[in-house]
Protein backbone atom coordinates (compact mmCIF):
# COMPACT_ATOMS: atom_id res chain seq x y z
CA UNK A 1 0.00 0.00 0.00
CA UNK A 2 1.02 3.60 -0.56
CA UNK A 3 2.52 5.76 2.17
CA UNK A 4 0.85 9.17 2.45
CA UNK A 5 1.69 12.14 4.65
CA UNK A 6 -1.02 14.71 5.47
CA UNK A 7 0.01 18.15 6.75
CA UNK A 8 -2.91 20.10 8.19
CA UNK A 9 -4.35 22.58 10.65
CA UNK A 10 -7.68 20.73 10.57
CA UNK A 11 -7.86 19.27 14.06
CA UNK A 12 -10.69 16.96 12.94
CA UNK A 13 -8.47 15.40 10.27
CA UNK A 14 -9.07 11.86 11.59
CA UNK A 15 -12.84 12.13 11.12
CA UNK A 16 -12.36 13.68 7.68
CA UNK A 17 -9.96 10.97 6.57
CA UNK A 18 -12.12 8.09 7.84
CA UNK A 19 -15.14 9.59 6.06
CA UNK A 20 -13.27 9.90 2.75
CA UNK A 21 -11.94 6.35 2.93
CA UNK A 22 -15.39 4.93 3.80
CA UNK A 23 -16.93 6.81 0.86
CA UNK A 24 -14.27 5.49 -1.49
CA UNK A 25 -12.95 9.00 -2.12
CA UNK A 26 -9.47 7.96 -0.94
CA UNK A 27 -7.79 4.55 -0.98
CA UNK A 28 -6.77 2.54 2.04
CA UNK A 29 -3.11 3.29 2.66
CA UNK A 30 -0.47 3.90 5.33
CA UNK A 31 -1.32 7.43 6.46
CA UNK A 32 0.84 9.69 8.62
CA UNK A 33 -0.06 13.19 9.81
CA UNK A 34 1.46 16.42 11.07
CA UNK A 35 -1.27 18.49 12.75
CA UNK A 36 -1.22 21.98 14.28
CA UNK A 37 -3.74 22.33 17.14
CA UNK A 38 -3.05 26.04 17.96
CA UNK A 39 -4.48 26.29 21.46
CA UNK A 40 -6.89 23.38 21.20
CA UNK A 41 -6.47 20.30 23.35
CA UNK A 42 -4.03 17.95 21.63
CA UNK A 43 -5.48 14.49 21.07
CA UNK A 44 -3.68 11.25 20.38
CA UNK A 45 -4.27 9.54 17.06
CA UNK A 46 -6.31 6.36 16.73
CA UNK A 47 -5.84 5.71 13.01
CA UNK A 48 -2.59 7.23 11.70
CA UNK A 49 0.50 5.04 11.40
CA UNK A 50 2.55 8.04 12.53
CA UNK A 51 1.23 11.20 14.18
CA UNK A 52 2.98 14.43 15.19
CA UNK A 53 0.72 17.00 16.91
CA UNK A 54 2.09 20.43 17.77
CA UNK A 55 0.83 23.78 19.03
CA UNK A 56 2.07 26.56 16.77
CA UNK A 57 3.32 26.79 13.18
CA UNK A 58 5.52 29.71 14.23
CA UNK A 59 7.45 27.66 16.80
CA UNK A 60 10.88 26.89 15.33
CA UNK A 61 11.60 23.99 17.67
CA UNK A 62 8.28 22.29 16.90
CA UNK A 63 8.82 22.71 13.16
CA UNK A 64 12.30 21.22 13.36
CA UNK A 65 10.87 18.25 15.27
CA UNK A 66 8.15 17.82 12.63
CA UNK A 67 10.73 17.81 9.84
CA UNK A 68 12.88 15.19 11.57
CA UNK A 69 9.89 12.95 12.32
CA UNK A 70 8.75 13.08 8.69
CA UNK A 71 12.23 12.15 7.52
CA UNK A 72 12.18 9.11 9.81
CA UNK A 73 8.67 8.09 8.70
CA UNK A 74 9.34 8.41 4.96
CA UNK A 75 9.77 8.10 2.12
CA UNK A 76 6.20 8.89 1.03
CA UNK A 77 4.31 8.39 -2.21
CA UNK A 78 2.35 11.60 -1.61
CA UNK A 79 2.70 14.60 0.72
CA UNK A 80 -0.65 16.41 1.05
CA UNK A 81 -1.53 19.89 2.28
CA UNK A 82 -5.18 20.43 3.25
CA UNK A 83 -5.47 24.15 3.94
CA UNK A 84 -4.09 27.69 3.71
CA UNK A 85 -1.93 27.60 6.80
CA UNK A 86 -0.25 24.26 6.14
CA UNK A 87 1.09 24.89 2.63
CA UNK A 88 4.42 26.44 3.66
CA UNK A 89 5.19 23.69 6.17
CA UNK A 90 4.28 21.10 3.53
CA UNK A 91 6.80 22.64 1.15
CA UNK A 92 9.46 22.74 3.87
CA UNK A 93 8.86 19.05 4.61
CA UNK A 94 9.13 18.16 0.91
CA UNK A 95 12.46 19.96 0.70
CA UNK A 96 13.78 18.41 3.91
CA UNK A 97 12.95 14.82 2.97
CA UNK A 98 13.78 15.29 -0.76
CA UNK A 99 10.21 14.56 -1.85
CA UNK A 100 9.04 15.75 -5.26
CA UNK A 101 6.59 18.62 -4.94
CA UNK A 102 6.36 22.36 -4.57
CA UNK A 103 9.29 24.03 -2.86
CA UNK A 104 8.96 26.91 -0.41
CA UNK A 105 9.81 29.54 -3.03
CA UNK A 106 7.03 28.15 -5.25
CA UNK A 107 4.48 28.18 -2.42
CA UNK A 108 5.18 31.75 -1.31
CA UNK A 109 3.62 33.22 -4.45
CA UNK A 110 0.33 31.67 -3.27
CA UNK A 111 0.82 32.60 0.38
CA UNK A 112 2.69 35.90 0.62
CA UNK A 113 0.53 38.66 -0.85
CA UNK A 114 3.49 40.78 -1.97
CA UNK A 115 5.31 37.90 -3.66
CA UNK A 116 1.95 36.90 -5.15
CA UNK A 117 1.38 40.23 -6.89
CA UNK A 118 5.01 40.61 -7.90
CA UNK A 119 4.84 37.21 -9.62
CA UNK A 120 2.15 38.40 -12.06
CA UNK A 121 3.01 42.11 -12.25
CA UNK A 122 2.84 43.44 -15.79
CA UNK A 123 0.99 40.40 -17.13
CA UNK A 124 -2.31 40.60 -15.23
CA UNK A 125 -3.78 43.77 -13.75
CA UNK A 126 -3.31 43.91 -9.98
CA UNK A 127 -3.70 46.65 -7.35
CA UNK A 128 -0.56 48.74 -7.19
CA UNK A 129 1.68 48.16 -4.17
CA UNK A 130 2.97 51.14 -2.15
CA UNK A 131 6.01 51.48 0.04
CA UNK A 132 5.36 52.82 3.53
CA UNK A 133 7.78 55.75 3.10
CA UNK A 134 5.92 56.81 -0.06
CA UNK A 135 2.57 56.80 1.76
CA UNK A 136 3.97 58.96 4.54
CA UNK A 137 4.72 61.71 2.04
CA UNK A 138 1.85 61.53 -0.46
CA UNK A 139 -1.73 62.30 0.58
CA UNK A 140 -3.02 61.60 -2.93
CA UNK A 141 -2.45 57.84 -2.64
CA UNK A 142 -5.22 57.40 -0.08
CA UNK A 143 -7.44 55.49 0.46
CA UNK A 144 -5.24 52.38 0.62
CA UNK A 145 -5.68 48.82 1.83
CA UNK A 146 -3.29 47.47 4.45
CA UNK A 147 -2.95 43.67 4.74
CA UNK A 148 -0.85 41.14 6.61
CA UNK A 149 1.19 39.41 3.92
CA UNK A 150 0.32 35.86 5.01
CA UNK A 151 -3.07 35.88 6.75
CA UNK A 152 -6.37 34.61 5.30
CA UNK A 153 -10.05 35.42 5.73
CA UNK A 154 -9.57 39.23 5.89
CA UNK A 155 -7.95 39.03 9.32
CA UNK A 156 -5.82 42.07 10.02
CA UNK A 157 -7.02 44.00 6.93
CA UNK A 158 -7.98 47.68 7.16
CA UNK A 159 -8.83 50.59 4.86
CA UNK A 160 -6.79 53.71 5.56
CA UNK A 161 -8.29 56.96 4.33
CA UNK A 162 -5.62 59.42 5.43
CA UNK A 163 -2.16 59.79 6.92
CA UNK A 164 -3.81 60.14 10.34
CA UNK A 165 -5.34 56.66 9.81
CA UNK A 166 -1.90 55.40 8.82
CA UNK A 167 -0.29 56.76 11.98
CA UNK A 168 -3.02 55.22 14.14
CA UNK A 169 -2.71 51.85 12.40
CA UNK A 170 1.06 51.77 12.81
CA UNK A 171 0.81 52.74 16.49
CA UNK A 172 -1.75 50.03 17.23
CA UNK A 173 -0.41 47.17 15.11
CA UNK A 174 3.31 47.47 14.44
CA UNK A 175 5.60 46.04 17.08
CA UNK A 176 9.32 45.74 17.57
CA UNK A 177 10.63 42.59 15.80
CA UNK A 178 12.13 41.37 19.08
CA UNK A 179 8.80 41.61 20.92
CA UNK A 180 6.21 40.42 18.38
CA UNK A 181 2.78 39.79 19.87
CA UNK A 182 0.24 37.35 18.46
CA UNK A 183 -1.96 40.14 17.05
CA UNK A 184 0.82 42.46 15.95
CA UNK A 185 3.14 42.72 12.97
CA UNK A 186 6.48 44.15 12.01
CA UNK A 187 6.60 46.49 9.01
CA UNK A 188 7.92 43.60 6.91
CA UNK A 189 4.79 41.56 7.71
CA UNK A 190 2.35 43.92 5.99
CA UNK A 191 1.64 45.35 2.55
CA UNK A 192 -0.08 48.52 1.38
CA UNK A 193 -1.99 48.40 -1.87
CA UNK A 194 -4.17 50.54 -4.12
CA UNK A 195 -7.85 50.71 -3.22
CA UNK A 196 -9.96 49.33 -6.09
CA UNK A 197 -13.61 50.39 -6.28
CA UNK A 198 -15.86 47.63 -7.58
CA UNK A 199 -17.61 44.39 -6.62
CA UNK A 200 -15.48 41.39 -5.64
CA UNK A 201 -15.89 37.92 -7.16
CA UNK A 202 -14.50 34.59 -6.07
CA UNK A 203 -13.65 31.89 -8.58
CA UNK A 204 -13.43 28.35 -7.25
CA UNK A 205 -12.12 25.34 -9.10
CA UNK A 206 -9.53 22.62 -9.26
CA UNK A 207 -6.48 21.82 -11.35
CA UNK A 208 -5.71 18.23 -12.35
CA UNK A 209 -2.67 17.28 -14.43
CA UNK A 210 -1.91 21.00 -14.78
CA UNK A 211 -5.33 21.72 -16.35
CA UNK A 212 -8.30 23.57 -14.88
CA UNK A 213 -10.96 20.86 -14.97
CA UNK A 214 -13.66 22.68 -13.00
CA UNK A 215 -14.25 26.38 -12.38
CA UNK A 216 -17.23 28.42 -11.15
CA UNK A 217 -17.53 32.13 -10.35
CA UNK A 218 -19.58 33.84 -7.64
CA UNK A 219 -20.17 37.46 -6.70
CA UNK A 220 -19.76 38.46 -3.07
CA UNK A 221 -22.76 39.96 -1.30
CA UNK A 222 -21.07 42.25 1.19
CA UNK A 223 -17.33 42.27 1.83
CA UNK A 224 -15.11 39.97 3.87
CA UNK A 225 -13.59 43.07 5.46
CA UNK A 226 -16.99 44.44 6.51
CA UNK A 227 -17.93 41.12 8.09
CA UNK A 228 -15.37 41.93 10.79
CA UNK A 229 -17.32 45.14 11.47
CA UNK A 230 -20.67 43.42 11.90
CA UNK A 231 -22.09 43.27 8.38
CA UNK A 232 -23.45 40.03 6.80
CA UNK A 233 -21.37 38.24 4.18
CA UNK A 234 -22.37 35.90 1.41
CA UNK A 235 -22.11 35.22 -2.30
CA UNK A 236 -24.21 34.05 -5.19
CA UNK A 237 -23.02 32.10 -8.20
CA UNK A 238 -22.91 33.90 -11.53
CA UNK A 239 -26.21 33.05 -13.20
CA UNK A 240 -25.10 33.96 -16.70
CA UNK A 241 -23.11 31.24 -18.50
CA UNK A 242 -21.31 33.76 -20.70
CA UNK A 243 -20.15 35.72 -17.66
CA UNK A 244 -19.13 32.50 -15.93
CA UNK A 245 -17.01 31.55 -18.96
CA UNK A 246 -15.36 34.99 -18.92
CA UNK A 247 -14.30 34.43 -15.32
CA UNK A 248 -13.01 30.98 -16.27
CA UNK A 249 -10.92 32.65 -18.99
CA UNK A 250 -9.54 34.98 -16.30
CA UNK A 251 -8.66 32.00 -14.11
CA UNK A 252 -6.92 30.40 -17.09
CA UNK A 253 -4.84 33.59 -17.52
CA UNK A 254 -3.83 33.43 -13.85
CA UNK A 255 -2.98 29.74 -14.22
CA UNK A 256 -0.83 30.38 -17.27
CA UNK A 257 1.23 32.90 -15.32
CA UNK A 258 1.29 31.36 -11.83
CA UNK A 259 1.12 27.63 -12.66
CA UNK A 260 -1.48 26.68 -10.05
CA UNK A 261 -0.50 23.27 -8.63
CA UNK A 262 -2.81 20.26 -8.82
CA UNK A 263 -5.54 20.78 -6.25
CA UNK A 264 -8.28 23.27 -5.46
CA UNK A 265 -7.87 27.04 -5.81
CA UNK A 266 -9.83 30.01 -4.49
CA UNK A 267 -9.25 33.09 -6.64
CA UNK A 268 -10.60 36.57 -5.87
CA UNK A 269 -10.84 39.54 -8.24
CA UNK A 270 -12.46 42.93 -8.65
CA UNK A 271 -14.70 43.96 -11.53
CA UNK A 272 -14.42 47.71 -12.11
CA UNK A 273 -17.18 49.93 -13.50
CA UNK A 274 -15.27 49.83 -16.80
CA UNK A 275 -15.56 46.05 -16.93
CA UNK A 276 -11.89 45.46 -16.08
CA UNK A 277 -11.02 42.35 -14.09
CA UNK A 278 -8.38 43.06 -11.45
CA UNK A 279 -6.58 40.24 -9.65
CA UNK A 280 -6.96 40.45 -5.86
CA UNK A 281 -5.43 37.23 -4.53
CA UNK A 282 -5.40 33.45 -4.83
CA UNK A 283 -5.15 30.59 -2.37
CA UNK A 284 -4.25 27.02 -3.26
CA UNK A 285 -6.98 25.58 -1.05
CA UNK A 286 -10.80 25.42 -0.90
CA UNK A 287 -12.75 28.60 -0.19
CA UNK A 288 -13.89 29.30 3.35
CA UNK A 289 -17.25 29.79 5.04
CA UNK A 290 -20.02 27.99 3.07
CA UNK A 291 -18.30 27.93 -0.33
CA UNK A 292 -17.60 24.19 -0.18
CA UNK A 293 -21.09 23.00 0.91
CA UNK A 294 -22.80 25.44 -1.47
CA UNK A 295 -20.96 24.07 -4.50
CA UNK A 296 -21.48 20.50 -3.32
CA UNK A 297 -25.21 21.08 -2.84
CA UNK A 298 -25.63 22.50 -6.34
CA UNK A 299 -23.15 20.47 -8.36
CA UNK A 300 -22.22 17.39 -6.32
CA UNK A 301 -18.52 18.24 -6.02
CA UNK A 302 -16.92 18.51 -2.58
CA UNK A 303 -13.87 20.73 -3.00
CA UNK A 304 -12.34 19.68 0.35
CA UNK A 305 -12.27 16.09 -0.92
CA UNK A 306 -11.23 17.11 -4.44
CA UNK A 307 -8.26 19.04 -3.04
CA UNK A 308 -6.80 15.90 -1.44
CA UNK A 309 -7.69 13.70 -4.41
CA UNK A 310 -5.96 15.93 -6.96
CA UNK A 311 -2.75 15.95 -4.92
CA UNK A 312 -2.85 12.13 -4.92
CA UNK A 313 -3.40 11.87 -8.68
CA UNK A 314 -7.08 10.92 -8.33
CA UNK A 315 -9.45 12.82 -10.63
CA UNK A 316 -12.55 14.03 -8.71
CA UNK A 317 -16.00 12.91 -9.80
CA UNK A 318 -18.72 15.54 -10.30
CA UNK A 319 -21.92 13.70 -9.35
CA UNK A 320 -24.56 16.13 -10.63
CA UNK A 321 -22.84 17.48 -13.74
CA UNK A 322 -26.05 17.21 -15.81
CA UNK A 323 -28.09 18.95 -13.10
CA UNK A 324 -25.83 21.95 -12.64
CA UNK A 325 -27.68 24.46 -10.45
CA UNK A 326 -27.09 27.92 -9.04
CA UNK A 327 -26.06 28.38 -5.43
CA UNK A 328 -25.49 31.00 -2.78
CA UNK A 329 -24.79 31.41 0.92
CA UNK A 330 -25.11 34.03 3.64
CA UNK A 331 -23.74 34.35 7.18
CA UNK A 332 -24.42 36.90 9.91
CA UNK A 333 -21.52 37.86 12.19
CA UNK A 334 -21.37 37.96 15.94
CA UNK A 335 -20.23 41.12 17.70
CA UNK A 336 -16.48 40.55 17.53
CA UNK A 337 -15.48 43.84 19.17
CA UNK A 338 -17.73 44.07 22.24
CA UNK A 339 -16.14 43.28 25.60
CA UNK A 340 -19.54 43.11 27.27
CA UNK A 341 -21.08 39.65 27.20
CA UNK A 342 -24.61 39.71 25.78
CA UNK A 343 -27.04 36.85 25.22
CA UNK A 344 -29.52 36.29 22.39
CA UNK A 345 -33.06 37.25 23.35
CA UNK A 346 -34.88 36.98 20.01
CA UNK A 347 -34.42 35.62 16.48
CA UNK A 348 -36.69 36.89 13.71
CA UNK A 349 -36.98 35.12 10.34
CA UNK A 350 -38.74 36.54 7.25
CA UNK A 351 -42.44 35.64 7.18
CA UNK A 352 -42.26 34.75 3.47
CA UNK A 353 -41.16 31.23 2.52
CA UNK A 354 -37.61 31.06 1.17
CA UNK A 355 -37.97 28.81 -1.88
CA UNK A 356 -34.26 28.28 -2.58
CA UNK A 357 -33.14 27.72 1.02
CA UNK A 358 -31.65 24.22 1.22
CA UNK A 359 -30.00 24.38 4.66
CA UNK A 360 -29.75 26.77 7.58
CA UNK A 361 -28.38 26.90 11.08
CA UNK A 362 -29.48 29.51 13.60
CA UNK A 363 -28.09 30.12 17.09
CA UNK A 364 -29.94 29.09 20.24
CA UNK A 365 -31.75 31.61 22.44
CA UNK A 366 -29.68 32.49 25.46
CA UNK A 367 -26.33 31.88 23.75
CA UNK A 368 -23.78 34.65 23.32
CA UNK A 369 -24.14 37.49 20.82
CA UNK A 370 -20.39 38.07 20.87
CA UNK A 371 -17.31 35.96 20.33
CA UNK A 372 -13.98 35.60 18.52
CA UNK A 373 -13.73 36.14 14.76
CA UNK A 374 -14.80 33.12 12.76
CA UNK A 375 -16.98 32.41 9.75
CA UNK A 376 -18.28 29.38 11.64
CA UNK A 377 -18.89 31.25 14.90
CA UNK A 378 -21.83 33.34 13.62
CA UNK A 379 -25.43 34.37 14.27
CA UNK A 380 -26.94 32.47 11.37
CA UNK A 381 -25.81 30.47 8.33
CA UNK A 382 -27.94 30.01 5.21
CA UNK A 383 -27.31 27.99 2.05
CA UNK A 384 -29.31 28.29 -1.18
CA UNK A 385 -29.61 26.00 -4.20
CA UNK A 386 -31.93 26.48 -7.16
CA UNK A 387 -32.13 26.08 -10.92
CA UNK A 388 -33.63 29.59 -10.94
CA UNK A 389 -30.93 32.18 -10.11
CA UNK A 390 -33.53 34.86 -9.38
CA UNK A 391 -35.01 32.76 -6.56
CA UNK A 392 -31.67 32.74 -4.76
CA UNK A 393 -31.16 36.45 -5.30
CA UNK A 394 -34.59 37.38 -3.91
CA UNK A 395 -34.31 34.98 -0.93
CA UNK A 396 -30.86 36.29 -0.06
CA UNK A 397 -32.08 39.90 -0.19
CA UNK A 398 -35.12 39.03 1.92
CA UNK A 399 -32.88 37.62 4.65
CA UNK A 400 -30.62 40.67 4.52
CA UNK A 401 -33.63 42.93 5.03
CA UNK A 402 -35.65 40.94 7.56
CA UNK A 403 -33.49 38.47 9.49
CA UNK A 404 -32.52 39.81 12.92
CA UNK A 405 -30.87 38.45 16.05
CA UNK A 406 -31.12 40.50 19.24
Amino acid sequence: MEKILIVTTHTDIEERLVNMIEKGILPKAHYSAVVEFFGEEIKESQIFDNFFPFNDLRNKEEIEAALENCKNWGPFDHVISTDEYSVVLTAEICEYINHEGMKKEDVLKFRDKVVMKESIEGRIRTPQLYQLDKLKHNDNLFPVIVKPRSYAGSKGISILYSQDDLKTYLANNISDPSDKGINQFTEDDIEFEEYINGPVYHIDGYVFNNKIEFCRASKYEGLCLNYLDGEPLGSISVGNKKEDEEWRDFAEQVHSVMNIPDGVFHLEAFLTDKGEKVFLEIGIRPGGSLVVPAIEGAIGLNLDEAHVQCQMGIKPNIKNKKEDKNYGWLIFPKDFSSKEDKNIQAINMPTKHLESLSWSEKPQLGTSLNGHFSYINNLGSFLFVSADWSNIKSDLELLLNEYTVK
